[in-house]
């Protein structure tokens, strides 16, 4: 797990977080991967720059350390403009999934259901467009109330597939609703306040001076 890009926690501050970057939501109950091969991780985080996994590790008897991988979202591969972050079920396991320009993360829910995976889904694809005030950060229903939301959304799309299948047989054409594309923010460039060098992303999106390394938001 401490492979590439898993650094230690420096003890600054708890994520160790750069100027200008700010929480916005946190999740724990989840793992690394999914199914046996899986790990379990201490939290995840989303910050308007970075999605972060936190993890503790044995290091001697009675010693652990934290570690953190940060996973820049401008680095979130994208599709049609749309950042390539999904919510999915593998064996019944709702799980997220980020494709990042060198790899793609497989985070697995175990408490909160489908209904949680898709809301860090969507509300990743809104931070890595820059859309952070169109993020849900209200609750979601937990334990026995998940599992009901759950099942009725199962059984929503067995009853849409059944549909679909009566539509195909008798030659009609069944409108599905698909999920809207994430509205990319609007481009912007700001001078970076370490060494005034133009940069170029998107508003509300963190990026970092390819001259001097700062991170700032635009």
């Amino acid at each position: 797990m401490r492979g590439k890009r898993w650094t230690g926690d420096d003890g600054v501050d708890e994520y160790n977080l750069a100027p200008g970057e700010l929480i916005i939501m946190q999740a724990s109950n989840v793992r690394l991967g999914v199914g046996s091969g899986s790990e379990a991780l201490d939290e995840i985080v989303l910050t308007n720059m970075n999605l972060i996994l936190v993890v503790t590790v044995s290091e001697g008897l009675f010693k652990t350390r934290r570690y953190l991988k940060r996973c820049p979202l401008d680095s979130i591969l994208c599709s049609a403009d749309v950042p390539q972050a999904i919510a999915a079920r593998v064996n019944s396991t709702p799980v997220l999934r980020v494709a990042f320009s060198e790899e793609t993360v497989t985070v697995s829910f175990t408490e909160g259901g489908k209904r949680l995976a898709d809301r860090w889904a969507e509300s990743v694809r809104r931070a890595a467009a820059g859309n952070i005030d169109a993020i849900d950060t209200s609750e979601l229903p937990s334990g026995t109330a998940a599992e009901i939301a759950d099942f009725v959304d199962g059984a929503m799309g067995v009853v849409g597939a059944v549909g679909d299948s009566i539509g195909s047989a008798l030659g009609a054409t069944l409108k599905v609703q698909k999920p809207h594309a994430e509205k990319m923010a609007e481009k912007a460039t700001a001078k970076c306040p370490g060494c005034h060098a133009p940069v170029a992303g998107r508003k509300g999106q963190g990026v970092v001076c390819s001259y001097c390394d700062t991170k700032f938001v635009l």
